[in-house]
């Protein structure tokens, strides 16, 4: 039975780089430079759509060495493959493939291009055996992904589960970069396979790629995790091998030496905790001193709750350290709380500048982090032990790619965004977004932060910027504007402004969107489908909303339960509750929910029960544990009219 999935997967993989016309790289002594001359410019008849002038001058062309016949024959095989002639062109990939030896890179290049056609004609065991005998080593760059790729999707389909993982090793040993390998949807069959194997196999493959020089960032990352399972599987010296093996291994690269050093502090900090103690962090001087009180009150008004449904001896308490407002000395708060009080999970980042440095100091000593504002890291810097209460950029962007707001706007997307380290999150969580998804995005353009003038990001968005590309245009709309008689309407620009995409995603804050909103119709962009992000809940867009048009953004969830808490906020506080006291009572009620009734007083024991939870719940959502993160169920919700309401 044919697995159309996967079918469609190496389609579109073969259609876009399976198929090469030329060896890039000749080797002296193999062609000649008269036969290079004329392989150039039988290249420029092909990519510019004559195939058949090309096929009529390769048929015409007299070969003088063997390696100029066997490029010959290959190259009159991918123009036959081109126009879906699939046996023909396995007829002239097979003569290549019989004379292509004394090229080593020619030689795999045709080996790939005759497993495409044997896969074009469904012979899936002649595309892997293809693929097999002549190898991907000689390739590079793309070419060699390509190949690693390919062959371990049909390695996949003919259930040669070995090779399908060494090929995937393959596939990315020659990427360093954390970002992109995690990225990467392949990775994640990577360490499922990787974690199916047995014992054994694993060291066999760490130390095969491991003797590497520079051994593969990939491996590091596996070794880590496989080091994590044995440990909080009980073997505890093995995994201490294992870490140590891999600090000897990987000394030199800062990525895999920060994370096994991370993982090894945390076991030195897994020792005995105060279950029911719970570490708060908040700016509780300065100038956002009111903010961090405000959220103290919300984490009290959970705690009262909480603690008057528990018996004398079973209520939590509360740890409370000021942050100074300074993400530097949240962290070393943060430090204080876990070695110094043993407190099992941490509350605090009320702003994002503290949440992210406490982040990282919890995580690096193995401990829950709650943050009441979103950490902006890269989502690989992230793991089961952070929960970002409002709902983090992964959270808002998976609602953003959701199958209801792709099918309500479209799958062309642009991104306007703030440049520095918030802007920039969101930008590469869209991004992977996309390319996991394969959504069109037509525009990416950036920002300053408080900018006083928005019309310049939005011009290039709109393709108004005076590009090349649009001369011809610009002359012909300039001239016939040049013709209409003065009026009293001021013409801001003369070209059309070009929308080619469905929505675009605008993550400004409340005061920049109100200029740049306005902005799209000052350029004649009208009824743009225009989508924010949870900060738009302000009463200063919604008293806007006639003037801005309607807009969209993405918030959270609000349950008809929040009434009955703020009745009850007000009888104890005389005050109305805002998004502040919601969100600090909320992340209390996790805490407690998380560290249950102290059962969990060891650390390494706590967070095993982390590992195994799949949903939180309270009062502003719920969350689920997914892709390695936690990631808020959160709403597209619409302004209009000066209401917000949801959009599905």
């Amino acid at each position: 039975m044919v697995n159309i999935p996967l079918f469609s997967l190496l389609l579109l993989l073969i259609s876009c780089s399976g198929i090469k016309m030329i060896v890039k790289d000749s080797r002296d002594g193999l062609y000649r430079d008269d036969f290079a001359q004329k392989i150039d410019h039988i290249k420029r008849l092909y990519q510019g759509g004559q195939t058949q002038k090309a096929l009529e001058e390769l048929g015409a062309l007299v070969p003088g060495l063997p390696a100029e016949e066997a490029l010959r024959e290959n190259l009159i095989g991918v123009v036959h493959f081109s126009k879906s002639d699939f046996p023909l062109a396995r007829t002239h990939f097979e003569r290549a493939s019989g004379i292509s030896h004394r090229d080593n890179h020619l030689r795999a290049q045709v080996g790939l291009n005759l497993a495409s056609a044997h896969y074009k004609l469904n012979n899936l065991k002649k595309a892997y055996e293809s693929l097999a005998k002549e190898g991907g080593k000689a390739l590079r760059g793309e070419e060699y992904r390509t190949y690693y790729k390919f062959r371990y999707l049909l390695a996949k389909e003919l259930s040669e589960d070995k090779d399908a993982t060494h090929a995937l090793f393959q596939y990315f040993r020659n990427e360093n970069t954390v970002t992109n390998l995690k990225a990467d949807p392949l990775f994640s069959s990577l360490s499922e396979r990787f974690r199916a194997l047995r014992d054994g196999d694993k060291m066999d493959l760490l130390d095969e790629f491991s003797d590497l020089r520079p051994p593969p960032l990939v491996t590091g990352l596996l070794g880590h995790q496989e080091a994590e399972r044995l440990y909080y599987g009980g073997a505890g010296d093995e995994a201490q091998d294992l870490l140590g093996w891999l600090q000897m291994r990987y000394g030199e690269n800062k990525d895999v030496a920060e994370i096994v050093g991370n993982f090894i502090s945390r076991i030195k900090n897994y020792g005995v905790i105060q279950a029911r103690t719970i570490g708060v962090v908040l700016p509780l001087s300065g100038p956002r001193s009111l903010f961090g009180k405000r959220a103290l009150t919300g984490i009290d008004s959970a705690l009262k709750s909480i603690n008057g449904r528990l018996p004398e001896g079973k209520r939590f308490s509360l740890v409370v350290k000021d942050s100074q407002a300074s993400g530097v000395v949240g962290a070393h708060r943060v430090r204080e709380l876990v070695e110094g009080h043993f407190v099992s999970v941490i509350i605090g980042g009320l702003f994002p500048n503290e949440a992210t440095e406490e982040y990282f100091e919890a995580r690096r000593l193995g401990t829950f982090y709650l943050g009441l504002s979103q950490v902006y890291a890269p989502k690989e810097q992230k793991d089961h032990l952070l929960l970002e209460i409002p709902g983090s950029i992964e959270s808002q962007v998976n609602e953003l790619f959701s199958p209801a707001v792709l099918n309500e706007f479209g799958r062309r997307a642009a991104i306007v965004y703030p440049q520095g380290e918030h802007g920039e999150a969101y930008l590469k969580e869209f991004w992977r977004r996309a390319k996991l998804q394969e959504l069109e995005v037509t525009g990416v353009v950036s920002f300053r932060q408080q900018e006083t003038d928005y019309r310049e990001p939005v011009k290039k968005i709109l393709g108004l910027s005076f590009h090349r590309e649009r001369e011809e245009e610009y002359k012909l709309f300039n001239e016939i504007h040049s013709l209409e008689k003065k009026g009293t309407i001021r013409r801001v620009q003369t070209l059309r402004p070009q929308v080619d995409f469905d929505w675009v995603f605008i993550p400004a804050f409340p005061k920049e969107t109100l200029q740049i909103v306005p902005t799209f119709s000052y350029f004649d962009a009208f009824n743009v489908n225009i989508i924010g992000i949870p900060s738009w809940r302000t009463q200063t867009i919604v008293r806007e909303n006639r003037k801005l048009g309607s807009l969209y953004f993405i918030g959270d969830t609000m349950e008809t339960s929040q009434e009955d808490y703020r009745r009850n906020f007000i009888r104890d506080y005389k005050r109305r509750p805002r998004v502040v006291e919601l969100r600090s009572h909320d992340a209390m009620v996790i805490a407690a929910d998380l560290v249950g009734h102290g059962e969990y007083d060891t650390r390494d024991k706590l967070d095993l029960h982390i590992r195994g939870k799949k949903e939180l719940s309270a009062l502003t959502g719920k969350w689920v544990f997914s892709d390695g993160v936690w990631i808020k169920e959160m709403n597209t919700l619409k302004i209009s009219r000066g209401k917000i309401d949801t959009l599905f």
